[in-house]
């Protein structure tokens, strides 16, 4: 009778680990994917915090703007002579 015990509990844990299984590692997976994006989230937020800051720089920094507007506009003041230096894979080949 005890055996026959046995076997019933143990038929009753591999029905229970066959019903769970599949919700728990969803779970897990679940779990992994929220930590990534929680990851992300702050990423994009200490991202987002040097925009805010930059946007407020380009509209109320006119030493700030100009540093700008010559570095990647290229833009010079009257008079002014800009020289590009080429990096090797810039330079014309011969």
């Amino acid at each position: 009778m005890a055996e026959k015990k046995t076997i019933v509990a143990f038929a009753i844990l591999i029905i229970l680990v066959w019903i769970f299984a599949p919700g728990f590692f969803k779970f897990k997976e679940l779990s992994q994917k929220n930590k990534e994006l929680e990851r992300k989230i702050q990423e994009l937020k200490i991202s987002n915090t040097g925009l805010i800051e930059e946007t407020e720089r380009l509209q109320h920094d006119l030493v700030y703007i100009e540093k700008v507007a010559r570095e990647r506009l290229s833009v010079a003041k009257e008079g002014e002579i800009i020289y590009k230096i080429l990096s090797e894979e810039e330079s014309p080949r011969d």
